[in-house]
């Protein structure tokens, strides 16, 4: 019974017991021996159900107290019993106060308990429900006043879905504004318990989230995802807009699509806390593989982004940033200018007229000297005798073998990321590299065998000579391309 304390519920038996005695008592034989609930009685009755007249009052699953006992006297009285007409014995206000007290007493009240309507959300005599609603259940009454809160919104929070609005809010009074049972992110994480483990557990926790929920998040609907109260994107740069990260989003030449879709930051950082710097979902690299492990397939079918697999295979050898973490070493992890969201240049292209520029990113790590230097003793290994090998590759006006030509740029099984393969064209063209105490060897798709030596030069052609060249020395010899390889016989 709605609002009852065992004391009340004591009290009201007590009451109805005696007021049903004293109709007992005060009209012995008023009842006639049978009623037509066809036609009004005109002698006072001790059971208004009795021959089937206010049935409609009593055909609840749920009743009243007074009515599940027959106690009607409990709140109406007779007027005129040849009329058989009634009254209330007091206002409706005054009738659910004399059982039901202290129920606007509190520091913040409902509307309509305050002023005592309790009759708009409650029948007086039964319902289908325990709390005696008028409506079927507590969000279909609540929504007959409040019915704005979920009104064109595409996501709605699972206690409003269901129409359980007692989960946050209290019906009559509460200690906090707005009827709600808890106060700040205490009433959140109420239900969200594994969100305040995680939040506990993790050594980053993102600082709204010291604060009020309320802060990024809408109580009822939301157009947005996760009932944020903006998408996401233009919620994260509200408060990180000092980082300037919304308008190098708005102004980069290539996108990178986890940024801009609907998640977009959500998609790689931990909106709550994390373990990982910058709140991110995983550890460096592996951030990155959540959605690079794989290749990426556009809706033609075709590959727009290989996968980066072998960037986890056992006793791979990782270029430096990745060892190190950071595929942000060399990527715009939000967007770039250049391609393949690279920080500074980098050719994809086999063959490259070298320019220092056209090298900028491997630049950032690596010498350029590798690339400007013909002779050296220190800049690298790739030499023969002090012929540097980089420079006899790379740096040509036409036709320079970039550094894709060699190098796996993520990851290779090989030292020095020396790959298998290397694509040219449709063709996977083999390396074929050994490396050797003193140098190394090898019969690439390029040009037959080969093999240098740092400490005992081998001489053939097109090795570079060792001795220092006169100023108007002329390019080296162009390398023999893919093309120029001796085709292969079989006897």
């Amino acid at each position: 019974m709605m609002g009852w304390t065992r004391s009340k519920a004591w009290l009201l038996l007590a009451v109805m017991v005696l007021s049903m005695a004293a109709v007992v008592l005060s009209q012995p034989g008023d009842a006639p021996a049978t009623i037509d609930p066809l036609q009004k009685p005109t002698a006072r009755t001790l059971d208004c159900f009795e021959g089937g007249c206010h049935a409609e009052q009593g055909d609840f699953k749920v009743l009243h107290g007074p009515v599940s006992v027959g106690a009607c006297d409990m709140c109406h009285s007779y007027v005129d019993a040849a009329e058989h007409t009634f009254e209330l014995k007091s206002t409706k206000e005054e009738l659910c106060e004399f059982c039901h007290i202290g129920q606007a007493d509190g520091v913040v009240v409902h509307e309509p308990v305050a002023q005592k309507q309790c009759l708009e959300c409650h029948d007086p005599h039964g319902a289908n429900n325990e709390e005696i609603l008028r409506f079927d259940n507590v969000g279909d009454l609540c929504s007959s006043c409040h019915d704005d809160v979920t009104r064109g919104h595409r996501y709605t929070h699972g206690p409003v879905a269901t129409g359980s609005c007692s989960a946050c809010h209290r019906s009559h009074t509460a200690e906090y504004e707005n009827l709600l049972s808890a106060t700040g992110r205490q009433l959140c994480l109420d239900c969200h318990e594994d969100m305040d483990r995680q939040i506990a557990s993790v050594a980053n926790v993102h600082k709204p989230v010291e604060g009020d929920c309320l802060q990024c998040h809408e109580t009822h609907a939301s157009s947005h995802v996760n009932h944020l109260i903006q998408e996401p994107l233009d919620l994260c740069v509200s408060c990180h807009e000092h980082e300037n990260i919304k308008e190098m989003i708005d102004n980069v030449t290539v996108s990178h699509t986890p940024v801009t879709d609907e998640r977009a930051c959500l998609n790689c950082h931990a909106s709550h806390g994390s373990n990982f710097d910058s709140l991110a979902n995983d550890e460096g690299v592996m951030s990155c593989m959540a959605c690079h492990g794989e290749p990426i397939i556009d809706e033609d079918g075709k590959t727009t982004v290989v996968g980066m697999g072998e960037l986890l295979a056992a006793g791979a050898n990782r270029h430096g940033p990745i060892r190190d973490g950071s595929c942000s070493g060399c990527h715009d992890v939000h967007g770039g200018s250049a391609p393949q969201l690279l920080v500074k240049p980098y050719p994809k292209e086999f063959y490259k007229k070298f320019e220092v520029e056209t090298y900028a990113l491997c630049f950032e790590c690596h010498t350029s000297q590798l690339a400007l230097q013909r002779k050296t003793d220190t800049v690298t290994d790739f030499r023969n005798g002090k012929a540097n090998l980089h420079y006899v590759h790379v740096n040509r006006p036409k036709e320079g073998r970039s550094c894709r030509a060699c190098h796996s740029t993520h990851a290779s099984t090989n030292a020095m990321h020396i790959a298998e393969t290397v694509p040219f064209g449709t063709w996977e063209m083999p390396v074929s590299f050994s490396p050797t105490p003193t140098g190394g060897e090898c019969a690439s798709g390029c040009h037959q065998y080969m093999a240098y030596d740092r400490d005992n030069p081998i001489s053939h052609e097109p090795t570079e000579p060792v001795t220092e060249p006169a100023a108007d020395t002329p390019e080296p010899a162009e390398l023999p391309g893919p093309a120029d390889a001796a085709p292969a016989t079989t006897d």
